[in-house]
């Protein structure tokens, strides 16, 4: 059975919750534990990752502050993966968190990017760039993405000069920075960093 994001929201609110509290690890705690168990972690880990996700998410639906517009399992993961991030630099590991991802976690603009910008092309990311306009959705897609150069883009979206593409380009990812600046998951998920060092 697949529950609907409302469904899941009106039972967490509820005060009987232990059936959506058991479909969420069934349906949520495997993808987590894959991605913990990928980057130095063990199942315990994951467990233990999972159930904070988990006790975030309840607050934040008790307290209503939890915008109904997001989708629930990709709120858990994306707490999941930044309390990971943490726990690993606590723990001094020595590698990258993430394939391709910058494991400096700042509210700042390039950070905020580095973020949003991971493999999985993630559902929140995605959902702001489709506040843009067309043309700017385009070039991020291929700036983001695909890692076209400048060049390439002038080929595929008709600027005249790479100088033009790089302007819209910088132009472009401004905008996003301030649709992600005033995201409120966003915002949630850089209240809860607080990392201690940097590998």
């Amino acid at each position: 059975m697949v529950y609907s994001n409302n469904y899941i929201l009106e039972s967490i609110a509820g005060k009987d919750n232990s059936q959506i509290l058991s479909y969420l690890y069934k349906t949520y705690f495997p993808r987590i534990k894959k991605l913990i168990i990928e980057n130095s972690g063990n199942s315990e880990d994951a467990e233990d990752i999972f159930q904070e996700a988990i006790v975030i998410l309840y607050r934040q639906v008790k307290l209503n502050r939890f915008d109904s517009n997001y989708e629930v399992g990709a709120f858990i993961y994306s707490v999941a993966r930044n309390l990971w991030i943490n726990e690993a630099k606590r723990r001094k590991v020595k590698e990258k968190v993430y394939k391709e991802e910058s494991s400096a976690i700042n509210y700042s603009e390039s950070d905020t990017l580095d973020l949003m910008i991971t493999e999985e092309r993630s559902q929140l990311l995605t959902s702001v760039l489709e506040e843009l306009g067309e043309r700017c959705k385009e070039l991020l897609s291929y700036t983001i993405y695909h890692k076209m150069s400048m060049k390439e883009i002038c080929g595929k979206m008709g600027f005249t000069t790479e100088n033009g593409a790089k302007t819209r380009n910088y132009k472009c990812k401004q905008q996003l920075i301030s649709l992600l600046k005033k995201n409120p998951l966003v915002k949630e998920l850089m209240n809860h960093e607080q990392p201690e060092s940097q590998f």
